[in-house]
């Protein structure tokens, strides 16, 4: 595992990555598993309350910020199994 700087094309800019091997990134995606079980468990119990339309802003910010942590995770492991399964 490595910090690398890619460079942007055309921009003469370069961005900050964190490069992984193989085998930490299959690691990383095995422990990702069951934090992704856990969010899609309070994702779906704040469905449930949005749906009934009881949902208050606080809960409706949260549900958002969930959807996105998981659809991150499930595109990392989609990517990890794709690749190196």
């Amino acid at each position: 595992m490595k910090w690398i700087n890619e460079p942007i094309k055309d921009t003469g800019y370069s961005e900050t990555m964190l490069a992984l091997t193989h085998e930490e990134a299959k690691i990383i995606a095995g422990e990702l598993s069951p934090v992704l079980r856990a969010l899609r468990k309070k994702y779906d119990r704040l469905e449930d309350v949005r749906q009934s339309g009881e949902a208050t802003e606080k809960q409706l910010d949260k549900w958002v910020i969930l959807q996105e942590r998981i659809k991150s995770i499930e595109c990392f492991i989609a990517h990890i199994k794709y690749k190196f399964y």
